[in-house]
């Protein structure tokens, strides 16, 4: 017998095993399921129906096959975007590594420095038709695998990254406003 979700825009998570908590305290809501690069048809079905925004995640859309959903040309209008989230190395680090999704950016970015894959992982978000973009402190700052929120599968060093005074000054702040008003968000 085919079981129906009653709501089918409701995904419950409780993939955080690593944070310690007990299923009935870590329960949140999700729209997608973040943790592949690969959807199913059957969740693209099932966000499509709910007609909640799907997740972009920048970072996954570098495959070197160039098939990626994530891409940011493919980003689609509908949905929000992210260079990467709490699961993911901030950008810097993340580029830092190499590899073969890091040269594809490069390529499709047409950065040729591995130092500016990061704010060109910005200006790509921020550029992108996604109703909203949402950047994680680490990145607009430039920071690498220090300030790494969580490691999926890891008990301990999770979530004990925070913003310093200071970290974020004016500089910071003007730099972020060029940023938003250059990609028109603002």
């Amino acid at each position: 017998a085919e079981r129906r979700l009653a709501n089918p825009a409701v995904i419950i998570d409780t993939n955080h095993a690593n944070s310690g908590k007990k299923y009935l305290e870590q329960i949140r809501i999700s729209q997608e399921i973040l943790h592949s690069r690969r959807y199913s048809d059957d969740v693209r079905r099932l966000v499509a129906r709910s007609g909640c925004p799907g997740m972009r995640v920048l970072l996954f859309g570098f495959d070197p096959s160039g098939t990626s959903e994530h891409r940011p040309d493919r980003v689609r209008a509908h949905s929000v975007c992210y260079v990467g989230t709490h699961d993911n190395a901030p950008a810097a680090a993340w580029a830092a590594l190499g590899g073969a999704d890091a040269d594809y950016a490069m390529r499709c970015l047409g950065v040729y420095d591995v130092a500016r894959l990061p704010e060109a992982l910005l200006r790509a978000g921020m550029g992108s038709r996604a109703e909203l973009f949402i950047a994680q402190m680490q990145d607009v700052l430039g920071l690498g695998a220090e300030s790494r929120m969580n490691t999926p599968g890891t008990a301990a060093g999770n979530w004990v990254w925070r913003l310093l005074p200071g970290q974020a000054d004016a500089q910071t702040a003007a730099r972020l406003r060029a940023r938003t008003q250059a990609a028109c968000r603002i």
